[in-house]
């Protein structure tokens, strides 16, 4: 039972700090990985700190300004994966969780401490988590996308006078939580603001249309889904397959304008959300994609082992 003097921040797994610290468990009944902080920005409110076991370096970002004033090097944190002040409303935003270093001596090493080769066995949820935070960084981080066009069919997108032609869509991801959802299995959610610097040409039942994406910051885009991971014989190389992608947005943040049948369109709000965004997204990355952790360079996509 948690004490009143804990705290818990919320960013991808849950992470408590406590003047005292206790044994903490997960909502899932997983002892939380004790940490430390070793560095605060005041001016970023980017807090950095090292898992004790394992040497991971945590980075994460607290919003509370109260709560950042309260924090200092050396105090104790806990880590796993859902990190809040009262397990259910979050209050940072985690920006990196690396890989263990490689251990100098023993266990996976040989003699000269490079790491052993074979399969990868740890059945950790922590152990999967630089993967996943790669993967949903190639899907949802802040940076432009291309609208993938389509020409043929009812609905024709960034399509003009039946060829395709360049669209884009500037995304800022504003916040993202990963949560364990069974075995190898983690659910994502991200908010993304979302802007088109140029209207996207759309055709739908022969009425030409322009559509325009401007969520603000205040009710940005919400993208969600499921990432499964899967071992592979080449060691610390992780295979996520997404499934169940999702995205859906305010009222009003996406429009149609044009033509008099375009007023009609702005109930196509939906096409937008279960096509062209979801498709945008998706082709920043493959599916299923592979991805490398590196305990010095982190996690980055590579080509799949054959």
């Amino acid at each position: 039972m948690r004490t009143a003097t804990q705290t818990s921040l919320l960013l991808a797994g849950v992470l408590f700090i406590s003047a005292v610290p206790p044994r903490v468990y997960a909502q899932n009944g997983a002892l939380q990985s004790p940490a430390t902080i070793d560095a605060i920005d005041p001016n970023t409110h980017i807090v950095t700190g090292h898992v004790n076991a394992t040497g991971q370096s945590v980075e994460f970002k607290v919003t509370n300004q109260a709560l950042l004033m309260q924090l200092r090097p050396g105090r104790r944190f806990y880590v796993n994966l859902s990190v809040s002040l009262d397990g259910r409303n979050p209050v940072g935003t985690l920006i990196s969780l690396g890989a263990p270093p490689p251990a100098s001596s023993g266990g996976g090493s040989n003699a000269s401490g490079s790491q052993s080769t074979g399969n990868n066995s740890s059945s950790s949820p922590n152990a999967y988590l630089p993967a996943v935070q790669a993967a949903v960084n190639l899907l949802t981080g802040s940076g432009n996308v291309v609208v993938q066009p389509q020409c043929n069919g009812l609905v024709a997108i960034s399509c003009s006078g039946g060829k395709p032609v360049t669209s884009t869509i500037q995304l800022t991801r504003n916040s993202v939580n990963i949560s364990p959802a069974g075995a190898n299995a983690y659910t994502f959610s991200a908010q993304i603001a979302a802007l088109t610097p140029a209207d996207i040409p759309v055709s739908y039942s022969g009425v030409s249309c322009e559509l325009s994406v401007n969520t603000g910051r205040a009710a940005p885009l919400s993208a969600s889904g499921t990432f499964n991971v899967a071992n592979l014989s080449v060691p610390n190389v992780y295979k996520l397959t997404l499934s169940g992608l999702r995205v859906s947005s305010a009222q009003g943040n996406i429009q149609f304008s044009g033509s008099v049948g375009c007023n009609v369109a702005n109930s196509l709000q939906g096409m937008a959300e279960s096509s062209l965004l979801p498709q945008a997204l998706e082709s920043r990355s493959s599916n299923p994609v592979c991805i490398a952790v590196d305990p010095k360079a982190g996690a980055k996509a590579v080509n799949c082992p054959q």
